[in-house]
């Protein structure tokens, strides 16, 4: 009777929080995308995004309480383990591919558990807006939020393979032209094996450097300063 009360409890604690901000961002991409701006009308900011860096899961059964419990819930590599290629479309529209690798730490809690031997691995599809084509802000900042899914792999108990509704909010700052920190927070809910199983939820964070190239530009065949105009002079000839 507590166990289910307790299931019952942490499905509304992520799946609760989960789907109202889901709604919210969609509708916002929407209300955005219906907006014409003078940003719209403009060339493309940049062509590819390609980031790389290091990436923490929480993937303890008692996600909210313990979002920043970096000892006791945080499982990382010390190398870097995230690569994402990001694909500029349109209107501030891009699309985006997410692969992440994460081993288990043997003194972080797995699930009610310690001691757990093995590894997470994910692969994403993002649909990502970037908010600095809509609001006004420094071009050295560009906020954004995403909508996704993807596939998560445990090897843990014997292997588990789970499909996942992903909600993405992060940061872009840019130190120069192309190169620019990233960080990004990435809730990932589990729709397969069974959305009532929050034990398959976890929570996502990534850091790293961003590279992007930038579109070509068109060259323009210069001006002529003169233009030059031929007039045909017709003579007539006089009767003598």
């Amino acid at each position: 009777m507590n166990h289910s009360f307790g299931l019952k409890i942490n499905f509304l604690g992520s799946k609760g929080i989960f789907i109202p901000l889901s709604l919210v961002v969609i509708s916002s991409c929407q209300t955005l995308l219906a907006q014409p701006t003078a940003q719209s009308r403009k060339k493309n900011p940049y062509n590819w995004i390609i980031t790389g860096g290091y990436v923490v899961v929480n993937d303890n059964e008692e996600k909210l309480p313990n979002l920043f419990d970096v000892q006791g819930s945080w499982n990382f590599a010390p190398y870097p383990s995230f690569l994402s290629i990001n694909k500029f479309t349109k209107k501030g529209v891009s699309n985006e591919g997410v692969f992440t690798f994460t081993p288990y730490r043997s003194s972080v809690i797995v699930n009610d558990s310690v001691g757990v031997k093995g590894f997470l691995a994910s692969a994403n599809y993002n649909y990502k807006l970037s908010l600095n084509q809509f609001i006004k802000m420094s071009q050295d900042l560009d906020p954004f939020m995403a909508i996704g899914g993807g596939f998560t792999y445990r090897s843990i108990d014997e292997g588990s393979l789970s499909i996942t509704a992903n909600l993405t909010l992060g940061l872009n700052y840019w130190l120069s032209k192309n190169w620019g920190l990233q960080v990004q927070g990435i809730g990932k809910l589990a729709l397969v094996p069974g959305i009532y199983r929050t034990r398959m939820d976890y929570v996502q964070y990534t850091a790293g450097l961003a590279y992007r190239t930038m579109p070509k530009k068109k060259n323009k065949r210069p001006k002529k300063r003169y233009e030059w105009t031929h007039e045909r002079n017709n003579f007539k000839r006089k009767n003598t």
